[in-house]
């Protein structure tokens, strides 16, 4: 840490959140931690959003107010990073809130021996006709705790920004950054982060983070299917991972992993189109990623072998099927089980009992019986990197 610099930076990007800035302001600069930054970075709000920022900022020195291109959320965070004056970064958005230990706490767990990150959990704010259903925002909840490696935490955690606490030299050293111009820019930085040996701590009884739910955000707009022209940014932004990974020189490290992770987003963002925009995402899909090489030994599913093959009907015709069925289990007539299968992972229940599960999302994933790990399917979960030279 450089001398006269704090601790840890706060990216705050603004956009049109005059309703709720006052409330995440005052919940920042009411931390127990005082040793942080707030570069509150607005991307040129039409409402009354930057008065509310320079006001604050005219109260308290800790709040710095700087500004990017309108709407576009990856350029906000990007000129942030490169203000940042912090040893660690962490960022917060404009209509959620924090609680009062949010920063010293996910502080405090990350100079633990052994962390290279601290994980907290959340509370879901959920205002009217927000878009999503029950298990879509109890999604954002931590489900774990403890230690996990990063490539465990790719796995199980949301990419989210707003629960971690990040090293702000790794992402200089490894010139991480938001793609520009594109929504998922979250997903984006949260896999390049991944991509290296490190440690996480998850905090899931620490609810330190207040995340609203409404219909008027970017992740409300996509549930309810309203079309804004972002609607394949995923893919665009995957397509920012892989350029990185290639000129970064981690591809063959981290291919396995990336079209794995591909493969769950297709389906994903299927889920959330129109029917009649499923054939321009298949061709999407290919234009961006049909001239990807594959390093040796690394096996693919077939969603991934169609485009690699530039077969856009074949395409078409996984993404098109339904997201889940359910066959019933009969014997002489009488039910005794069923078996749900679907895009993310296949289940077998036998009298009510869960006998077979299998996460096809993730390179054949793992089998379990009464569960309980019981050999690979396919291709299985990929093995841990062995740690990059720099």
């Amino acid at each position: 840490m450089k001398e006269g610099s704090p601790a840890v930076s706060v990216i705050l990007p603004v956009y049109n959140t005059e309703k709720y800035l006052p409330r995440c302001l005052d919940s920042l600069l009411g931390q127990t931690f005082s040793d942080f930054e707030i570069l509150a970075v607005d991307n040129g709000s039409a409402d009354g959003s930057a008065a509310i920022l320079h006001k604050y900022a005219q109260k308290d020195s800790r709040v710095r107010v700087l500004s990017s291109r309108p709407g576009d959320v990856g350029a906000a965070r990007n000129a942030g990073l490169k203000a940042a004056r912090g040893r660690y970064v962490m960022f917060c958005d404009s209509d959620d809130w924090v609680e009062p230990e949010w920063i010293e706490t996910l502080f405090r767990a990350v100079l633990r021996p052994g962390t290279d990150m601290a994980v907290c959990n959340c509370t879901l704010e959920a205002e009217p006709n927000n878009g999503r259903d029950k298990a879509a925002a109890k999604g954002m909840l931590l489900k774990y705790r403890g230690k996990m490696s990063y490539f465990s935490a790719r796995r199980k955690l949301q990419r989210v920004l707003w629960n971690k606490i990040f090293d702000l030299d790794v992402v200089r050293r490894e010139d991480i950054s938001f793609p520009e111009g594109r929504e998922h820019e979250d997903n984006a930085f949260i896999f390049m982060y991944f991509s290296f040996p490190g440690t996480v701590r998850a905090l899931k009884n620490r609810r330190l983070y207040h995340y609203v739910l409404r219909a008027d955000s970017l992740m409300g707009r996509l549930y309810r299917r309203v079309r804004t022209g972002h609607e394949m940014d995923q893919l665009y932004s995957r397509r920012f991972v892989y350029e990185w990974l290639v000129r970064r020189g981690y591809w063959n490290a981290q291919a396995a992993a990336f079209l794995a992770e591909l493969h769950q987003e297709l389906f994903w963002c299927s889920k959330t189109l129109r029917q009649e925009d499923l054939p321009r995402m298949a061709e999407t899909a290919i234009a961006l990623f049909s001239g990807i090489t594959l390093p040796p030994q690394v096996a693919v599913s077939q969603v991934i072998q169609a485009i690699l093959h530039a077969d856009t009907q074949r395409l078409l015709s996984f993404l098109s099927r339904p997201d889940e069925t359910v066959t019933p289990l009969k014997y002489a007539g009488i039910k005794y089980g069923r078996k749900i299968q679907g895009w993310t992972q296949e289940k077998l229940y036998v009298f009510g009992l869960q006998v077979y599960k299998r996460y096809a999302a993730f390179c054949g994933g793992q089998r379990f019986i009464l569960g309980l790990p019981a050999g690979r399917v396919l291709t299985g979960r990929q093995p841990e990197p062995k740690e990059i030279k720099n």
